[in-house]
This record gives structure tokens, C-alpha cells and sequence, in this order.
């Protein structure tokens, strides 16, 4: 813009002014206004440049002044600047036509070098293929095993590797290809030499090793030496699978298959005994021990770098191996007894498999870590296959069905008395849909039972469950045997306890299933939650039924307490029990390797106590609801008569002259008489049962006796005492009421001169101006309020020694009364 305010063309040129009208538009803005607006801002641009002016006026006229002369320095300096340009481009050029013949040359000498490299490179490979032919000549006359073969085969594999390195590094060129076969060929014989030197040495090594050597011996034997020899040529070729391959095939297969599995094999382990699988793995122990140990030994002290696992590849490899593909039957639990103790006997035996080798390589028990974490089996496919083959889920659902056979009592005698019958309660199905236990199964769980069925035959049968027959084949007799011993009082209580034992028996339980066989734990406790609740809540009803006198004598409330006193003796045995059951949980690593096992079991004991109380709350509920139909019973049977009793009690002050009363009536003692009777009942049932020993301390005989003590005597004495406070309210209105109509009617008759007894006209229990206190009964009225006075006095006393406390509304008509006392 120029200084007047207007554009200059190249200004001009870059200014859109379509564009600008356009965004002002699109404000909202007229083109009148907009003109104002630019014309008010050219204004101001123009003052501010005067303004700049005025300020650096001096500057301003000498402006011109120090721009004279300008044009002639640039002009003298331009030529110099051109010259050097052209001087510049001139030696760029020279420099580059340099550079490009250097590189040409630098290219020819790299494919000169090249070129001696693939020369090198065929006669390198031409000469080791000359000497490994040469060596192999030379091992054709010496003795197969003999040291010097060994030594020619160690060299003839350092050399194999070298042409096997050269051989790819040069794939692409002719004579590689031409020399292939050639390659192959060595490869082979040497491969063959190797395997016929490691056998010759493998079974050198059984020979000089057929009975057991002092590790001193073995380590100095030159046939571990010649097999850590060949160890290390196949090691240099890279074929550490094929040599492991030959020491299984000559050493360990043979043993596994002839003098360990032998007939067994044949038969695909079709009913092995626990003690025959446990004697055929002590053998295989014995043969690790005396030649597998010593080996891996020796190869460690002659090749010690050798990167062989021979404890995991070999031995153990062609030991799982044989045994899953030889005895496929061993890992089916058909028969769960015998499962049981050969899985537990493998266990043993992969646990003293590993501290072998863990002794052998740390020499001593610093590496106790390696038997429990598998050493380096932890990461063999074969160990984790042979422990994936045991059918443990399958194991678990054959004693989780026997369990459940048990504690339902399928197989027992059923009753045939007609008493019996009529007593008898069904329970909750657990294989029913809802809350069953055979609904819970795992999802691993074979589906198909005729496969099982087929192999075991009846599950539950004597003939495969020998050792477990007591427990699981429960009968009256052996029910009532037990429950003596547990020292509970109903069936129902001893079945579950006695099935809750049984999955943590030792001859049953397997530290793998841990959460599978807590979660049976947690069922069985639901069921017999729900089978005691409905036992429980059948006999109040039917208690209910029988009336008032009849409901506390008769047998069935016999029944309903020892339910109830078997819920708290149950609870404590659970309790015992999961002491026991948190110690045979498996440890986490993560708490083995920080040191923390004793923490992490303790964390696990009190999740499993805390479940256990909260599996039986809902139950001690039920209890107190038991309790409190007991103590409303107990209530109507006392208090039916109370209006009677207390109609008896004016009838016989009412017009009969009699002294003023001293003590309480005798019917009032009697309230309780009932409620100290079932208290009798409960202490002698109680009593006639042996508590059961437990290692924990809980007393579960006085948990049911304090429940029962308060539960019976806190609803009775409440409701007792609600129920005559208001009889005795309802006796003392109806004496007010009458004495008002007495004086009434006299009233009436003009009789005005009568004395009027104080407050006999109010309708009040004690009516206004009433107060006793102080005076002997003269009235009848008096002394019908001063019985009342004395029967609640020893209500209150009686409620006191049963440690209890009243109604609120007994409470609130003490203080009524207190006017009517001496």
C-alpha cells in the first residue's frame, strides 16, 4: 500500500476483495458500514504512520543521505561474486568426473574380491570334503567305539559343520549344487558312524553297570567319557535329538518294555494293582538311580557345556512315553480305588524322579525347589502329556456320584413300620436341576457314562470300592454306630458329615481336585441345609397341628431339638474339618518362592471358616424360628387360663370376709412349669449324647444350650408377662367398672348419705386418688387390687431369676400398680 493510503499493484494483486466483501457479508455487515470500517482504519493507519514521522523525524531526512552512493558498492562487489561462482562450478565439475572414475575402480576391486571369496570359499569346501572323506576312510579300519574312532568322528564333525556352514553360505553358486549329493553322502556316513559309536558306547556303558558303582567310579568309567565324546560330535552338528533318540533306544526302551511292563503292556494295564503299578515304578527308579544319575553325572563332568537334558529327553521321555502308549487303561479311572493309588504312586514317583536329578546336579538338598517344580520336566511335552492322560475329571465325577449315592442314602433299607413311614421327611434330591450337586459338575467331566460304566461296572459296588465300602454303603446300623461315635442325634446330620469326610479321606482325596472337592464340600453343606430346614419347619407345622397340651409332649418336639441341636454340633465338626482341609490345599508358587506358604494357608483357612459360618446361618434362623413357635406355645398353654385364674381370685374376696392376702396365688408359679420342663428335656438330651472330640475349640453342646436358654426364655417371659398384664388390666377394669355401678344404683335409690370408696366411680384399672400404700386392705375392692399387686410383684421375681426381661407392656403396668402395694 502506498503512502497515501492506496494499494500498489503487487498488493493489489494479492488482495481478494470478492473475498473480503464476502466474509464481511457473511457477518452481517453492509457495505456501507464495511466502507466506513476500511476507511476508519486507513485513518488510523496514516495517523500512525505521521506519528512515526514526528518521532523519528531526523532519521527520516536522513534517509536518503545514507543511501547515496549504494549502487556503485554493489557493483563492485557483484563481479568478484560471479568470478568465484564460475570458479566454483568449473572445479565441481573436475570433481565429480573424479569421484565417478574412483568409484568405477572401488566397484571392480569388490568384484575382484568377491570373486576370490566364492574361489575361497569352493576351495575351502572342496578340502573339507577331501578330509572328511579322508577321515572316514580312516575310521572304516579302526574298531567301532574305540577312542580313536571317537576322536576321527569329532573331527570329521567339526569339519561337517564347517562344510554344512559353507554349503549355505554359497547355496546360490553351481558348485554348491554339483557338491550336494556329496555333502549328503558324508552326512549320512558320519550320522551312521556317530549312532553306531554312541550304541557301541551305550551298551558298553550297561554292561560295566549292571549293578550299582560308587559315584566315584562311574565318573572316572571311559565309557561315559566315549558317550560325552559322542555327545559332543553330535552337539557340533547340531543332531542332539538324534543322539538322544539312539540312548533311548539302546539303554532305556529295552528295560521299560522287557523287565519293567513285560505281560502288562500286552494287556494295556487291563486291572494293574496299585501295589504291582508301585513295584513297576520302583524299578524304573532303581534303574535311574543306578544308571540314569551316574550318566547324566558323568557327561556333566566330561561336557559340561553340552546343552543336553538327558533327565528330561531321554530318560523320562521314553519312561512317560511307554507308559502312556503300554498301559492306556492305567490313566481310565474305571476302577477309582485302584485310579486313586496309582495316581498317587506316579505322583511319588515323578517327585523322587526329579529330586534324583536335583541332588546329582546341586549335590545336596539346597535344591529342594527342583522335586517340587519338576526341574526341568516343568517345560518336557512329555511330562505334560503323561499328567494331562490322568482322567481326573472323570476320577471326580465317579466319587463325586458315589458321594452323592451315600450321603442320600440310595442303597440303605428303607423303613417299613408304619411310625417310621410316617416320621420320615424326603430331602432335597442333590442330582435334582435345582441346588443338586450333580448339576455343579465341571465342564471337563466326560459326557458319555457308558464308557466308564462299561470299564467299572457298578460305581458304587463293593468289588471296586472295597476300602471305601464302610463309608459308602452306609446302613442303619452302621448309621447309628456313627452317630454314637460323632456324637450326633439324627441321620441326616451324620450322612453329611460323614460324606463331607469322605472327600477329604486320604483314600479318595487328590491335592489336584482341592477346589473341585471344597466346592462338593460347599454343596454337601447346602444340601443338608435345605434337608434340615425343611425337616425343621415340616415338624413345627406338624407340632402346630397337634394343639396346645399336646405339642410340648410329644415326641416329635424330640425330634425338632435334636435337629437343632445337631445344626451346632454339625457346624463344629465342618469347622474340624476345614482345619484339616486348608492343610492339605495346594500351595501357590508365587507364595512358595516369597516364603509365604504359612500365610497364604492361614488366608485360605479363613476364607473357608468365614464360608462355613455363613452356610449355616441360615439354619441357626430356622432355629430361632423353632424357638420361637416353642415359646408362643408355650405361652398359649400358660396363659389360656389366666382370665379364670384371675375371675377365681375376686370370686374369692368378693363378699367373703377373708383376711387381706400376703403372698401370691399359686397359679402364678405354674406359668413357667412349662417352659422348665422343655429346659429339662433339652439339658437331658443334651446329655444322654456323647459330645463329639474335637482338636478345635468350640463347644457345640453349649452353643445349642445358650441358644435354646435364651431363645426359649426371652420369647416366653416377653410374652408371658404381655399376656397378664393385660389380663390382669382387663380383672382390675372390670372391679372399677363394677364398683362404679354399685354406686350408681345407690346413687339412685337417694341414698346420698353413703359413703362413696375413693375413685370406686372412675372406669380406670386403678382409678384416680387409688394409693394402698401405707395401709392394710379393708374394702374387698382393696384387697382384690392387693392380690393382683402381689401376683405381678412375683411374676416379676420369677422373670428375674430366668435372667430374662418383660414386655414393655408389663413394664409400663408394674408402675400402674404401684399405688396398690403395702
Amino acid at each position: 500500500m502506498a503512502a497515501d493510503g492506496t494499494q500498489t499493484a503487487e498488493s493489489r494483486a494479492e488482495f481478494d476483495v470478492e473475498a473480503y466483501a464476502a466474509a464481511a457479508l457473511k457477518q452481517g455487515k453492509e457495505l456501507d458500514d464495511l466502507e466506513a470500517e476500511l476507511g476508519e482504519q486507513l485513518r488510523r493507519i496514516r495517523q500512525e504512520l505521521y506519528s512515526l514521522i514526528d518521532e523519528r523525524y531526523e532519521d527520516f531526512l536522513g534517509l536518503s543521505t545514507s543511501l547515496t552512493g549504494i549502487d556503485a558498492t554493489i557493483g563492485g562487489v557483484k563481479e568478484p561474486l560471479a568470478q568465484i561462482t564460475t570458479k566454483l562450478q568449473s572445479t565441481h565439475t573436475e570433481l565429480a568426473a573424479k569421484l565417478e572414475y574412483v568409484d568405477a575402480r572401488m566397484a571392480y576391486r569388490t568384484a575382484i574380491r568377491e570373486k576370490k571369496q566364492v574361489l575361497r570359499l569352493f576351495i575351502d569346501l572342496s578340502q573339507l570334503l577331501d578330509r572328511v572323506d579322508a577321515v572316514l576312510k580312516e575310521t572304516s579300519e579302526l574298531v567301532v567305539g574305540s577312542a580313536e574312532f571317537v576322536k576321527c568322528l569329532e573331527r570329521a564333525a567339526v569339519d561337517l559343520s564347517q562344510i554344512r556352514y559353507f554349503s549355505n553360505k554359497g547355496a546360490e553358486y553351481p558348485f554348491v549344487a554339483q557338491a550336494a549329493d556329496r555333502i549328503s553322502r558324508i552326512e549320512n556316513m558320519l550320522l551312521t558312524a556317530l549312532d553306531q559309536s554312541l550304541a557301541h558306547c551305550t551298551l558298553e556303558y550297561l554292561s560295566t553297570h549292571s549293578s550299582t558303582k560308587v559315584a566315584s567310579e562311574v565318573n572316572g568309567n571311559g565309557a561315559v567319557v566315549m558317550i560325552a565324546q559322542c555327545l559332543g560330535a553330535y552337539s557340533t552338528v547340531e543332531e542332539h535329538g538324534r543322539a538322544e533318540k539312539v540312548i533311548r533306544q539302546q539303554m532305556v526302551r529295552p528295560f521299560v518294555q522287557d523287565e519293567v511292563l513285560g505281560e502288562w503292556g500286552a494287556r494295556k494295564g487291563m486291572g494293574i494293582d496299585p501295589s504291582t503299578f508301585a513295584s513297576l515304578l520302583q524299578k524304573l527308579l532303581d534303574f535311574v538311580s543306578r544308571l540314569a544319575v551316574p550318566l547324566v553325572q558323568g557327561i556333566e563332568l566330561h561336557f559340561p557345556a553340552s546343552g543336553y537334558m538327558l533327565e528330561s529327553s531321554v530318560f523320562w521321555r521314553e519312561i512317560a512315553t511307554n507308559l502312556v502308549e503300554s498301559l492306556p487303561l492305567l490313566f481310565v479311572p474305571g476302577m477309582p480305588d485302584h485310579f486313586h493309588r496309582n495316581y498317587l504312586a506316579a505322583c511319588r514317583f515323578m517327585r523322587e524322579f526329579g529330586s534324583m536329578f536335583a541332588v546329582s546336579k546341586e549335590g545336596g538338598a539346597a535344591y529342594a525347589d527342583y522335586a517340587e517344580s519338576g526341574g526341568s520336566l516343568a517345560s518336557e511335552p512329555s511330562y505334560i502329556e503323561f499328567n494331562r492322560k490322568w482322567q481326573l475329571s472323570a476320577y471326580f465325577s465317579i466319587r463325586k456320584k458315589q458321594i452323592i449315592d451315600a450321603v442320600e442314602g440310595r442303597d440303605r433299607e428303607q423303613a417299613t413300620d408304619a411310625e417310621g413311614k410316617k416320621s420320615m421327611v424326603r430331602s432335597p434330591d442333590l442330582n435334582s436341576r435345582a441346588g443338586g450337586l450333580a448339576s455343579n459338575s465341571r465342564s471337563g467331566t466326560p459326557s458319555s457314562s457308558v464308557s466308564l460304566t462299561s470299564l467299572s461296572g457298578n460305581l458304587g459296588g463293593s468289588n471296586h470300592s472295597s476300602s471305601l465300602a464302610p463309608l459308602l454303603e452306609m446302613g442303619k446300623e452302621a448309621i447309628t454306630r456313627m452317630q454314637h461315635e460323632l456324637g450326633l442325634h439324627t441321620e441326616l446330620a451324620t450322612r453329611a458329615i460323614l460324606a463331607i469326610r469322605l472327600c477329604w479321606s486320604p483314600s479318595v482325596y487328590i491335592e489336584t481336585l482341592a477346589s473341585q472337592f471344597w466346592q462338593l464340600t460347599v454343596q454337601l453343606m447346602l444340601w443338608y441345609r435345605q434337608a434340615a430346614d425343611q425337616h425343621i419347619r415340616q415338624l413345627i407345622r406338624r407340632n402346630a397341628e397337634l394343639g396346645r397340651p399336646s405339642a410340648l409332649e410329644n415326641t416329635e418336639i424330640d425330634q425338632l431339638l435334636l435337629h437343632i441341636c445337631d445344626i451346632y454340633e454339625l457346624k463344629a465338626l465342618v469347622l474340624e474339618q476345614t482345619r484339616t482341609s486348608s492343610s492339605m490345599a495346594p500351595v501357590s508358587v508365587d507364595s512358595i518362592s516369597s516364603g509365604n506358604s504359612n500365610v497364604f494357608r492361614s488366608k485360605v483357612l479363613d476364607s473357608m471358616e468365614r464360608l462355613v459360618v455363613q452356610m449355616f446361618k441360615p439354619l441357626e434362623g430356622t432355629a430361632q424360628s423353632a424357638f420361637n413357635c416353642m415359646a408362643a406355645t408355650i405361652v398359649s398353654t400358660s396363659c389360656s387360663n389366666l382370665a379364670s385364674q384371675l375371675r377365681r381370685t375376686t370370686s374369692q374376696f368378693r363378699h367373703t370376709n377373708r383376711s387381706p392376702p400376703s403372698s401370691a396365688s399359686s397359679f402364678v408359679g405354674k406359668l413357667f412349669a412349662p417352659l422348665s420342663a422343655l429346659e429339662t428335656r433339652i439339658d437331658d438330651l443334651c446329655s444322654a449324647a456323647d459330645s463329639p472330640s474335637l482338636s478345635i475349640d468350640l463347644n457345640s453342646a453349649d452353643d445349642f444350650l445358650a441358644l435354646a436358654r435364651n431363645a426359649l426364655r426371652s420369647q416366653t417371659c416377653e410374652g408371658i408377662s404381655r399376656e397378664f398384664a393385660k389380663a390382669c388390666n382387663e380383672a382390675l377394669s372390670s372391679i372399677s367398672k363394677t364398683e362404679a355401678s354399685l354406686q350408681r344404683l345407690r346413687k339412685s335409690k337417694g341414698n346420698t348419705a353413703t359413703k362413696l370408696d375413693a375413685g370406686a366411680a372412675d372406669d380406670l384399672s386403678v382409678p384416680v386418688g387409688v394409693d394402698m400404700r401405707g395401709k392394710v386392705p379393708a374394702t374387698d375392692n382393696e384387697k382384690i387390687r392387693r392380690q393382683i399387686w402381689l401376683d405381678v410383684t412375683e411374676l416379676s421375681r420369677l422373670i428375674e431369676e430366668f435372667d430374662s426381661q418383660p414386655h414393655r407392656e408389663f413394664v409400663e403396668f408394674v408402675q400402674l400398680v404401684v399405688p396398690l402395694g403395702p
